[in-house]
């Protein structure tokens, strides 16, 4: 059976195992592309950029990965795979943070129960309206995480700092 959803809205809090499960999907789907070099975060002081991964390529571009995960399950939603786009609510103030940052942002969504994840560029995003305190973006399904996609997001980095 398919989600006739065309967009779902996702909620990052519950139950434990969202964080490391999330921080364990990225990591393996990072992982798949041996030319990147992929430093894991080991703390997260206060700080102006919040990241749980700082990876490099080949080439010598470095780009901040976040990490977030959400249970489908708990959210009652059948099939996640299907669902054409999903909403997150974000802080406003890291949107204007990763966009004066110098290096891309890239945040990870992660369905913690099926391994389904997607990827968003911060750092593209639209400045937020003064006085914003939270932004819902939009995860689409064509920004899938899988090795295809992920390799087209890093030659995509590599050609826009070579440009």
């Amino acid at each position: 059976m398919t989600n006739k959803r065309t967009a779902v809205e996702v909620k990052t809090t519950g139950p434990s195992y969202l964080a490391w499960r999330g921080e364990l999907l990225a990591e393996l789907a990072l992982a798949r592309l041996p030319s990147l070099l992929v430093h894991k975060r080991a703390d997260h002081p206060a700080s102006d950029l919040p990241y749980d991964f700082l990876v490099a390529t080949e080439r010598g571009l470095c780009f901040f990965v976040e990490v977030k995960a959400f249970s489908s399950s708990r959210l009652a939603v059948s099939d996640v795979r299907t669902v054409p786009e999903l909403l997150w609510s974000v802080d406003a103030g890291l949107i204007r943070r990763v966009r004066a940052n110098q290096s891309p942002f890239i945040l990870f969504l992660f369905d913690a129960d099926t391994d389904h994840g997607r990827y968003l560029r911060l750092d593209t995003l639209p400045d937020p309206q003064p006085g914003s305190r939270r932004l819902v973006v939009q995860f689409p399904l064509e920004q899938t995480i899988n090795r295809r996609n992920v390799e087209r997001l890093i030659a995509d980095l590599d050609k826009a700092a070579t440009a």
